[in-house]
């Protein structure tokens, strides 16, 4: 796989996590999961999809306030490697995950 896209998929899964300890949580999954949602080969269920990012993200914060920093690497992980595969699968999804990770930057600067 391309340097590039390995890096982009772990920038994205990086800054989801850090959004799931913020109040952009639920803005920042919605927009993911539209973004995957159109690019990911043979379609996807929103909803289920939805679903899994909420149950990471409470994995996470368990993990997280547990001070488990591996378990939390594990679940930001997990998702870097989906992301990876959407990406070699459906290459077409780099331009606008950049995109995203441009206006979450831009909408960081504000607060």
């Amino acid at each position: 796989m391309d340097a590039h896209l390995a890096a982009l998929a772990a920038t994205a899964a990086q800054q989801l996590f850090i959004r799931a300890r913020t109040d952009r949580w639920h803005r920042s999954r919605d927009e993911l999961t539209g973004l995957l949602a159109r690019f990911s080969p043979g379609g996807v269920d929103r909803e289920a999809l939805t679903d899994e990012l909420e149950d990471s993200r409470e994995e996470f914060l368990t993990a997280w306030l547990e001070g488990d920093p591996a378990a939390a690497a594990d679940v930001e992980a997990g998702w870097r490697a989906r992301l990876r595969r959407l990406l070699r699968a459906s290459p077409a999804l780099a331009g606008p995950l950049r995109g995203l990770l441009a206006r979450w930057g831009a909408a960081d600067e504000r607060y």
